[in-house]
């Protein structure tokens, strides 16, 4: 009875390991990180203006590539991902965010593949990453996004995992590029 029970477990556990292995296989191709857009994000409980925020977006955004190191999507693929954020700058500064704040857990449902299709990308081929800031809830320090991974070519979503993170730090810029971070640390994130 034990060497089935053993059996079945080490089936499940190769089974599981070849699906999750496969599902993190984007192929041989370049990998792009181009940051977080913030051009939908909702904000719970915060004071601070839009322009204030913008500004915070904008330095998220240039954090992530002044501290590669710190901020770094290759940790999640095992492969080396080159930062392309200014993408992402540029969408924060061309944003609207006149109606970012809300005053109950509203959470923005704009389709990524939406999102996606929008972005002017200075890349042609290869694979696209992105973090879309979906709220950030003050109230509860913290920060949610859809992580997700897109074929640049054709723009179609490959993986989508919705996370969250919590929030801390001084400044409006640091206390939620530290969400960002918690996710980004996250090794097992697209095994979910």
């Amino acid at each position: 009875m034990i060497s089935v029970m053993r059996k079945f477990m080490i089936s499940a556990a190769i089974f599981f390991a070849a699906v999750f292995s496969e599902a993190r296989d984007y192929g041989s191709g370049q990998i792009y990180f181009y940051g977080a857009d913030f051009s939908e994000v909702r904000v719970l409980g915060a004071y601070e203006s839009e322009d204030y925020f913008t500004k915070a977006f904008i330095g998220i955004n240039t954090l992530f590539s002044i501290e590669s190191d710190k901020y770094n999507v290759s940790r999640i693929f095992g492969k080396t991902v080159q930062q392309s954020v200014d993408v992402m700058v540029q969408q924060s500064r061309n944003a609207d965010f006149s109606k970012i704040k809300v005053n109950r857990l509203e959470i923005s449902s704009r389709p990524s593949e939406e999102m996606i299709a929008s972005y002017e990308l200075p890349h042609k081929d290869g694979i696209g990453v992105v973090m879309i800031a979906r709220l950030l809830d003050k109230n509860e320090g913290l920060g949610t996004y859809d992580f997700v991974v897109f074929d640049i070519a054709t723009r179609k979503v490959i993986e989508e995992v919705r996370a969250t993170g919590e929030a801390g730090g001084s400044g409006l810029r640091n206390y939620w590029a530290s969400s960002a971070y918690e996710i980004m640390s996250d090794k097992k994130l697209l095994s979910r």
